[in-house]
């Protein structure tokens, strides 16, 4: 296992963009984007910041119906119905104090990340500030995506470094099946990197390539990725099915330590907001999921 994340990392630190974004710099759309509801937090503590200066931000969050995400996060109460990727963001960014009327839109019709990064293309003005949320994981992949298929876009990143305790959790689903996911996602980084800066067989190519030479560590670590979870790669495999079904007992034998996790990472989250901002806690009932739950709102 230690090698595996030890490579792991090797992956995901190479293909992590690395922008800057001033806390003094504002924009006009912040757009939280991963199966990792971590991204809301981000853009919530942007909103938050920009708030300090009476410029809140509209936000758009995005990501579709990923076959473990809609999986691990909760249903709606009555209907039990699941929800996408960018729903959870929303719900979490009303958690975290931001105000329904500045969360204006979903885009959650994408089922990979250039059918995404075309949905945020069409649903945005020609020009707009934007600023995409992410996490480490996410954030090389989609930039190098955005900037091949969409450099129109006036587009900022906001990417923020995290511990692997941090990353590996139970309401993320990365730790489960013995963190087989987390695994399987760095695996892909790599693996998709190596497709998709090629052309297909229409021609047609995906990503931009990264600005410089893939390093024979990097190589190494993501040819053994590959051979060890078949999770993320094409096709039918037998290892794959055999992984898919580990992953998915440990979710069933593990669905209440996902929903607790996930409240105590919104409480987490909501502490930090709190400490920085003019925020208060308000107690009241969950439209979306049921149950009394703690929501942020502002002082004024």
């Amino acid at each position: 296992m230690k090698k595996a994340l030890e490579a792991a990392d090797v992956v995901i630190n190479f293909f992590t963009w690395k922008p800057t974004v001033k806390s003094n710099e504002f924009f006009d759309r912040l757009i939280p984007v991963d199966d990792d509801v971590y991204a809301a937090y981000l853009a919530a503590d942007k909103y938050h910041q920009q708030g300090i200066y009476h410029h809140y931000p509209k936000i758009s969050p995005c990501g579709g119906f990923g076959l473990m995400s809609t999986r691990i996060n909760p249903r709606l109460k009555n209907s039990k119905q699941r929800v996408s990727e960018a729903f959870m963001h929303a719900y979490i960014l009303e958690r975290l104090g931001v105000s329904e009327e500045d969360i204006d839109r979903l885009f959650d019709r994408g089922t990979n990340t250039g059918a995404n990064v075309d949905e945020v293309a069409q649903g945005t003005k020609p020009g707009e500030k934007l600023l995409f949320c992410l996490t480490q994981r996410l954030s090389g992949r989609f930039y190098l995506t955005q900037k091949k298929q969409h450099p129109e876009l006036n587009a900022s990143y906001l990417v923020k470094f995290q511990s692997l305790k941090e990353v590996i959790r139970w309401y993320n689903g990365k730790r489960l099946g013995s963190a087989l996911p987390y695994l399987a996602e760095a695996a892909s980084i790599y693996d998709r990197y190596l497709r998709y800066t090629k052309p297909d067989k229409n021609g047609k190519v995906f990503m931009d390539e990264w600005a410089q030479p893939i390093p024979e560590d990097v190589h190494e670590a993501g040819r053994y990725l590959n051979g060890l979870t078949a999770l993320k790669t094409p096709g039918f495999h037998w290892s794959k099915f055999v992984q898919y079904v580990k992953v998915y007992v440990d979710m069933l034998r593990h669905r209440k330590k996902i929903a607790e996790d996930l409240e105590i990472t919104i409480q987490n989250w909501q502490e930090r907001l709190i400490n920085r901002y003019m925020l208060d806690k308000v107690e009241k009932e969950d439209p979306l999921f049921g149950g009394k739950r703690v929501y942020l709102q502002r002082k004024w």
